[in-house]
């Protein structure tokens, strides 16, 4: 990966020559740091206001695309109309209205037997923490003493892997959390994909530059199914995995900073 901030002002330049902008970014990690609990994750107050920024923008389109339940992100951001697809892809919450994926109906019907089963597991460790995503359930672990995660997790997916068997549901992997979601062919590529495809049927015979940003590895579904132009960033050292991202933003910090920048260029690019 390059290092963003070796190419920053040259991308920025570029991208600011396209039509229409289409950013897609993810919350935790990438726009304000993790933190042990995600009530405790608030963007700063540079990363809210380039969030106001950015969503007023005439020729940007703003997608936030979370792991979290979408009303949860909204709530914590406090930012009213910006589109945020949470649950990775699952659930939407547009103009106030939020909607479900066909995926996620199913989950409903069998949510409460997937919770009683892993409560039992919360009881028999007592760092864990059991988050209600909707069509989802989350187990996190980061609260538990550091030296214990790995033969944490590999318990939690080890006793989730069965509950995937007995109640078709499907175990997904995050930093510091195992998650139980329904089946579904759904993740944020296939989400990022879908709006960006969107966006050219609506703006067609533009020209739409497309930039995504995140730090998970749920976020690799975007990296690597993304095209060759878009502009693709991890934000943070990959923590085990090797990243398909174009660019290397060292922190959320570093990735805020870059959007100002772009912001920049597109003022000056109006004028």
């Amino acid at each position: 990966m390059i290092p963003l901030s070796k190419i920053a002002e040259e991308l920025a330049t570029e991208l600011a020559r396209a039509d229409i902008l289409a950013i897609g970014l993810d919350y935790d990690g990438t726009l304000t740091h993790i933190r042990p609990t995600p009530a405790e994750a608030v963007p700063t107050a540079e990363a809210r206001h380039v969030l106001r920024k950015l969503r007023a923008a005439e020729r940007i389109e703003l997608l936030l695309i979370t792991g979290r339940s979408p009303k949860d992100l909204a709530a914590i951001i406090g930012i009213e109309d910006i589109e945020i697809v949470g649950n990775h892809g699952l659930s939407r919450l547009c103009g106030g209205n939020l909607t479900h994926h066909q995926d996620a109906k199913a989950f409903f019907e069998i949510k409460d037997a997937v919770k009683s089963h892993l409560e039992e597991i919360l009881d028999s460790i007592g760092c864990l923490r059991l988050e209600d995503k909707g069509p989802g359930l989350a187990i996190h672990y980061r609260q538990c003493p550091e030296e214990r995660h790995s033969v944490v997790r590999r318990m939690l997916v080890s006793e989730c892997m069965n509950l995937s068997e007995s109640l078709a549901v499907t175990v997904r992997e995050g930093k510091k959390v195992v998650e139980l979601v329904p089946h579904t062919e759904v993740n944020k590529g296939t989400t990022m994909i879908d709006w960006v495809s969107g966006l050219r049927r609506n703006q067609a015979g533009k020209h739409i530059g497309i930039v995504f940003a995140g730090d998970d590895i749920t976020d690799e579904n975007v990296f690597s199914s993304a095209d060759d132009d878009w502009v693709t960033i991890q934000v943070g050292e990959p923590d085990g995995w090797d990243s398909t991202a174009k660019y290397l933003a060292s922190r959320p910090d570093e990735l805020i900073w870059f959007l100002y920048l772009l912001l920049q260029r597109l003022s000056t690019d109006e004028n």
